[in-house]
């Protein structure tokens, strides 16, 4: 984490999540609407009915191989997953990313996949689920799915986050106005 703030929030694993500006202009040229982000502030930090409270539909627009914009999700290989709309907070401003799990439905309610989401990273409009194929099938660009925050890790993400601000204020106030604090990653 301490390499990953240095470096600004990047390390090597993750250029390849980034998007460059023709797969950018693709998405915008196919329509690829802006990710719809409203639903990451109905979060519940205990939800009585397990992942169903802290879960949305959404449908795949993109996916992003690394190296091009694929429909179909390759079998052991790391990808970004575009949605329409998502309830992940994206890594920004210092606060990492949510994780979580990206279900494919299956017939009468079953679960025909499972991604697990490693990281969010917001890209332009694009918010980019880094994800992995943990079970079952993989899912395809179109396909509807149900989108999980792990909840317990974005509550820690938060109450690290805040303590963060404290220590900086304080930290302000008792050092100096002109002290400042970079490189929090957390």
């Amino acid at each position: 984490a301490r390499d990953k703030a240095r470096a600004g929030g990047k390390t090597g694993d993750d250029i390849v999540y980034d998007l460059p500006p023709d797969a950018l202009a693709q998405l915008e040229a196919d329509g690829v609407p802006r990710t719809d982000d409203l639903a990451k502030y109905s979060f519940s930090p205990s939800p009585l009915e397990g992942e169903e409270e802290n879960s949305v539909k959404a449908k795949i627009v993109a996916i992003w191989r690394g190296d091009e914009l694929v429909t179909e999700t390759p079998p052991c290989v790391d990808v970004a997953i575009l949605l329409d709309k998502t309830n992940f907070y994206a890594e920004m401003g210092g606060q990492v990313g949510d994780a979580g799990v990206i279900h494919v439905p299956g017939p009468d309610r079953s679960e025909a996949g499972r991604l697990q989401v490693l990281d969010t990273l917001k890209q332009g409009p694009v918010y980019i689920h880094r994800a992995a194929l943990s079970d079952g099938r993989a899912p395809e660009t179109g396909e509807a799915v149900r989108v999980s925050v792990d909840a317990s890790r974005r509550n820690a993400i938060q109450r690290h986050h805040t303590v963060t601000h404290l220590l900086h204020w304080a930290w302000h106030e008792v050092v100096s106005k002109e002290a400042t604090q970079k490189g929090a990653f957390v």
